[in-house]
């Protein structure tokens, strides 16, 4: 039976603050204190699902999960993808939230930062390490984090808590797994572009920019080039073909399909004064069709 994730590792690893599913995109709308809001992939049909700061999106069956960060310790909250029937799930401060199949594995900040899993009613909870873990990606059978307790070295584990292994000794941000490679920005390179066998066979350099935030979808990684005043670029998986996309400065890219989405810091008036903001944009993977996904999505308080 194949699993059903709630996200991409990708969008996961880059905080989980956007999720497509049917036709519909689920976001984070800074423009009102960072609510849940979903709206159609053709701009239509924006709605508000709650009240709270939510982030760590994932959506599955009708389900919509989230992290509540108005709850007393940024607890994990779940809600029809109606906006009906809200329902907090755990008592625990969480991050990197991924839902597989029937399952919750996340980062208990609550318990020191390890590593649990839970099912998507809330039961059966159970630590599945000691590790101070970030970037939790699950894959399969596995589950890929940067282990703080080793000076944030790549590891992973089974999803049942068994086989621990450290991968290597790079310092790994922004884990993506896809095609039994996994992808990271590597902090001891210069916080260039790598890839690694799932399986420890082999190791890659992927060109020598210096990469935040990087997503990767069908063949390409995308990511905010801080080479080049942090603008958005793409290269494929082999390191061939690198391309600029836009002029944009970006974090926190998504990917669904033939669209990207970002978030760019860009100045608007408000009464007459400007602002800093923040506005969530998407454009097409060959540059085209630039456009806010929805004008209302900027923010001068809150940050990402």
């Amino acid at each position: 039976m194949e699993i059903e994730y709630g996200n991409t590792t990708g969008n996961i690893s880059n905080k989980g603050l956007v999720a497509v599913k049917d036709g519909w995109i689920y976001y984070t709308n800074f423009s009102d204190k960072k609510s849940l809001y979903k709206i159609r992939t053709d701009g239509t049909g924006r709605k508000k699902l709650n009240n709270a700061e939510s982030t760590c999106i994932n959506v599955s069956s009708e389900w919509v999960y989230y992290k509540n960060e108005n709850s007393l310790e940024g607890r994990i909250f779940k809600i029809k993808t109606d906006g009906t029937e809200e329902q907090e799930i755990n008592k625990n401060y969480c991050e990197y939230i991924n839902i597989a199949g029937e399952w919750i594995y996340y980062k208990n900040e609550t318990k020191d930062g390890k590593l649990y899993k839970m099912r998507t009613d809330g039961t059966k909870r159970k630590k599945l390490n000691d590790d101070e873990c970030y970037y939790i990606i699950v894959s399969g059978e596995w589950i890929y984090y940067q282990n703080a307790s080793d000076d944030h070295k790549l590891y992973k584990i089974k999803i049942n808590g068994k086989d621990r292994q450290k991968l290597n000794d790079d310092y790994a941000y922004g884990i993506n797994v896809t095609d039994d490679w996994i992808y990271f920005e590597n902090s001891l390179s210069d916080s260039n572009l790598y890839k690694i066998k799932t399986d420890e066979t082999e190791k890659q350099k992927i060109g020598d920019d210096i990469c935040y935030y990087i997503n990767v979808s069908d063949g390409w990684i995308y990511y905010s080039n801080n080479s080049d005043k942090d603008t958005l670029y793409k290269i494929r998986t082999n390191g061939t073909d690198r391309k600029k996309i836009s002029n944009d400065n970006c974090s926190h890219i998504y990917i669904d399909g033939e669209w990207i989405y970002y978030i760019k810091n860009e100045k608007r008036k408000f009464n007459g004064v400007s602002e800093d903001c923040k506005v969530l944009y998407k454009i097409k993977i060959d540059g085209s069709h630039h456009q806010p996904v929805d004008n209302g999505t900027y923010n001068f308080y809150y940050d990402v």
